[in-house]
């Protein structure tokens, strides 16, 4: 799901401002399942934090959104995951 976070000249100040496909709270047929998840959950968290919003604070609630949801896809359908079962999440990079 592409997203595009916006950030002001003022920031701190303001909010950075996020953009996804341009459908706004609009059902997003072109998503999968768990991106439509996320997209839900990321939006209604957001509305949640308090003005003005950091980016480390948004980066993290995107995070425990696309996490959450990608648990939850895993075991609806039968089984987890290795970072659902650890509780944790490693960094893949440069692997």
């Amino acid at each position: 799901m592409p997203v595009t976070l916006l950030v002001a000249a003022d920031y701190p100040e303001s909010s950075p401002v996020i953009f996804g496909d341009g459908g706004g709270d609009q059902p997003r047929t072109n998503f999968s399942c768990i991106s439509g998840a996320v997209d839900a959950a990321f939006r209604r968290a957001l509305r949640e934090l308090p003005e003005p919003r950091s980016i480390k604070e948004t980066a993290r609630v995107w995070a425990t959104c696309v996490r959450r949801a990608v648990t939850e896809f895993a075991q609806l359908r039968g089984g987890g995951t290795m970072c659902s079962s650890l509780n944790r999440w490693e960094s893949c990079v440069g692997a």
